[in-house]
């Protein structure tokens, strides 16, 4: 305010860039959205936010798990709902106060694109499995796969684990489908990004004609985490097909 230009500190100027960018932010909103309302808007280690009340309307506040906490505490009231990576879901879940609702990206894409209920059911169906029982693993899509492939190796590995023991597991991709040939105890489907809405329909109801449970990768990773009621709950059908399923009685396979 005196006219007088000084040097800034070095350790300082990335903060300063942070909290310049959140106010260029705001006045962008405003523009956008001249009803809005804001109340805090600080630089982060390693970005910055703005709180903003759109008048009913939503804003999104993306951030990573090493930063989650410290946007939760600074957030003028608690989010609606967290929404995560399947991959962080465990450490997202002890981040995350439980009166928050939560979720993650890939049940999300099993209600856009899917039977939520349903794959809610087949995912119950993976408590009941036992080592030595067939699994098929299926993906929508022919990627070269990946050291870590979450097909290949992150799902099997937790799989094994929720059964207490190896599994056989089969992996098919593709777009292109016909039926299920034989009853696995599980069928373990992609998000299915690259599919439609029928498509993916279409590979449910056939593996219910085979009777084959069918859920999604983010689904079955909760379930192996164990968090999978707490995922469900922002979908109340969806929770109640899952625990009905999973006290309903099975005889021995």
């Amino acid at each position: 305010n005196d006219g007088e230009v000084r040097v800034l500190p070095a350790e300082e100027e990335t903060h300063v860039i942070r909290h310049t960018a959140a106010h260029i932010m705001a006045q962008a909103i405003q523009r956008l959205h001249p009803q809005a309302k804001f109340a805090y808007g600080p630089a982060t280690e390693r970005g910055f936010y703005y709180d903003v009340d759109l008048d009913g309307e939503k804003l999104s506040l993306v951030v990573t798990n090493t930063e989650l906490s410290a946007a939760l505490n600074s957030l003028k009231r608690p989010p609606d709902l967290v929404v995560c990576d399947s991959q962080a879901v465990h450490e997202v879940n002890r981040l995350t106060p439980s009166g928050i609702p939560m979720t993650t990206f890939s049940i999300l894409m099993a209600r856009f694109k899917g039977d939520l209920s349903l794959l809610a059911r087949g995912a119950a169906a993976l408590k009941r499995l036992k080592p030595g029982d067939d699994i098929l693993i299926q993906e929508a899509c022919s990627h070269h796969p990946q050291k870590d492939d979450i097909g290949r190796i992150k799902l099997p590995r937790l799989l094994c684990k929720l059964a207490g023991g190896e599994l056989n597991i089969f992996v098919v991709a593709g777009k292109e489908f016909t039926f299920y040939p034989q009853p696995y105890k599980a069928v373990v489907h992609c998000g299915g990004c690259v599919i439609t809405r029928g498509q993916m329909l279409a590979r449910i109801r056939a593996a219910a004609a085979s009777g084959c449970p069918i859920t999604n990768y983010g689904m079955a990773i909760s379930m192996a985490q164990g968090v999978l009621q707490r995922t469900l709950s922002p979908f109340p059908e969806a929770l109640r097909a899952f625990e009905e399923e999973l006290a309903a009685p099975h005889g021995a396979d």
